[in-house]
């Protein structure tokens, strides 16, 4: 039998090469899994070395929605297959309510994959991060929270990233999960993507932390008792109430059960409210005549305060109005609730300690422990009566009033 050569035009010459081509091509890609990377991206595993460029029609549950390119970067390893946009369609990591979008090289080569349909068209739309409160000025530490919020229909958000040393977060960044505590000036900046992978540009927000007061020193009284205290402007207070028993001299400030005293003259006596273990928290209660004895209740180099200096510590703070939830311990440790307005800000800690009287209905006691701390002045209004100051849980202002000089009142010591 004699063989010829079978001879071929060369239009059907270039057929056949670009059919092994996409025969080649077909062999070359090994989908070992494939998932979402983003709007009409799909990433395949191949095991070649060439690069291949085809017109690619795109399915949509086996309809066609168009033509685009397909770039195969088929070095070894993962890559991304990029195809026209899919009209009406966000593509993102398979899950419940799939749809199999295909994309077919030729004739030759099929890529599949399942992909979640937006029955609004598609979520491509960032989600808004709000943070509370916002930046600003401050006189005391903050608790800030994160809000992360989706579009309507969204997808919903994924999680909110973010720093407090200045630099850009990344998804590698610090997940919000709690609210976050600033108690110096920072610079916090965070960012929120949903879960379909939109994400919000950086936002920046400055928390300046301008502190009404710094430590001061410590001080002792006769009786051993240490004692912090706090610079307020340009007073230096005591931040806790005085418990001593003596006089600087060594005299005792005599102490007496509960009784009438209201028609002694001049009762110097001190108590502590209810019995001895509270003094360690709220200190002891004072007359008037025994704070303001020449002998000396506050250690050396301190006195108890005049109006006008609880005035210049009131003032200091924006005014009586605002300055009690300034100067009130924070939380309900001590104060019952609500505690209104506190947040000790200017460091004073005012405790409640009550106060101890005599009237009509319940003759001598000891009243408002956790409710209201009362504070003496020097400062004599009209006899018998003296200016005081009073803070209230249930209010943010501070109270100046008149009370007589034989009620047991708080004593905080003011720098000389």
């Amino acid at each position: 039998m004699e063989w010829k050569c079978l001879k071929i035009p060369a239009r059907w010459t270039i057929i056949l090469i670009l059919v092994l081509i996409f025969g080649l091509l077909a062999s070359a890609l090994v989908p070992v899994s494939a998932f979402a990377a983003g709007n009409g991206t799909l990433m395949v595993i191949t095991r070649d070395a060439s690069k291949k460029q085809i017109a690619a029609p795109i399915y949509v549950d086996n309809v066609q929605k168009g033509t685009g390119k397909v770039t195969l970067k088929v070095t070894t390893g993962k890559h991304e297959v990029k195809f026209g946009d899919l009209a009406e369609y966000t593509l993102i990591s398979p899950k419940g309510g799939k749809i199999t979008v295909q994309v077919k090289a030729a004739r030759t080569t099929m890529i599949t994959a399942a992909y979640k349909k937006s029955s609004s068209g598609g979520d491509t739309t960032a989600p808004t991060t709000t943070p509370s409160p916002a930046g600003g000025t401050f006189t005391s530490a903050q608790t800030v929270t994160l809000a992360c919020a989706d579009n309507t229909g969204g997808a919903g958000c994924g999680a909110t990233y973010y720093t407090i040393d200045g630099s850009d977060p990344t998804a590698s960044s610090s997940v919000y999960s709690a609210p976050i505590s600033i108690s110096a000036t920072t610079t916090l900046k965070f960012f929120s993507k949903d879960s379909v992978g939109n994400q919000e540009t950086v936002k920046t927000e400055t928390y300046t932390i301008t502190l009404l007061y710094s430590a001061g020193p410590q001080v002792t009284d006769i009786d051993g008792n240490v004692y912090n205290s706090v610079i307020i402007g340009t007073q230096t207070w005591m931040k806790e109430n005085l418990k001593v028993t003596k006089y600087r001299n060594g005299d005792a400030i005599p102490t007496t059960t509960p009784r009438d005293i209201s028609g002694e003259t001049s009762p110097q006596y001190q108590w502590a409210h209810n019995n001895e273990g509270d003094t360690a928290t709220y200190g002891r209660l004072y007359t008037w005549y025994a704070a303001t004895d020449s002998r000396g209740a506050c250690p050396a180099s301190w006195h108890l305060p005049s109006d006008a200096e609880w005035t210049t510590l009131t003032d200091y703070m924006g005014g009586v109005d605002v300055a009690g939830g300034k100067m009130k311990e924070a939380g309900t440790t001590h104060w019952r609730s609500p505690n209104y307005g506190a947040d000790n800000s200017s460091g004073f800690t005012g405790l409640p300690g009550g106060y101890y009287q005599y009237d009509f209905y319940y003759g001598n006691h000891f009243t408002m422990m956790g409710e209201s701390g009362c504070w003496l002045s020097a400062t004599v209004s009209y006899e018998p009566t003296a200016w005081t100051r009073e803070l209230f849980r249930i209010s943010g202002d501070v109270g100046r009033h008149v009370y007589v000089k034989y009620i047991g009142y708080s004593v905080r010591c003011v720098k000389d």
